[in-house]
């Protein structure tokens, strides 16, 4: 059997910590998936990067679609700027 090289990238908008002491969360899992922690301020709280993250999307759709895509509307980015970003949809 050869050996497998892998790694796991884990997100949660819980406090895993308060989880296991809880007990509704594996506490051994924990331990393993928090090797390094790195904290992501919301989209909500970070609005300055709606253009720079939909650039980048808009051109990785582009290249799977192989369409001539280039970017979007300035109506199109005005929604995006202006909606709440919700910490849960639906």
């Amino acid at each position: 059997m050869n050996p497998i090289n892998a790694s796991v990238l884990a997100a949660s908008n819980r406090d895993l910590n308060d989880e296991v002491k809880k007990g509704t969360f594996r506490e051994d899992l924990f331990h393993r998936l928090n090797v390094f922690f790195m904290y992501i301020r919301p989209l909500r709280d970070r609005k300055e990067d709606i253009p720079i993250l939909s650039e980048y999307f808009v051109s990785k759709i582009a290249i799977k679609t192989k369409k001539d895509i280039r970017g979007i509307s300035p109506e199109a980015m005005d929604l995006l700027m202006s909606y709440s970003w919700p910490e849960k949809i639906g």
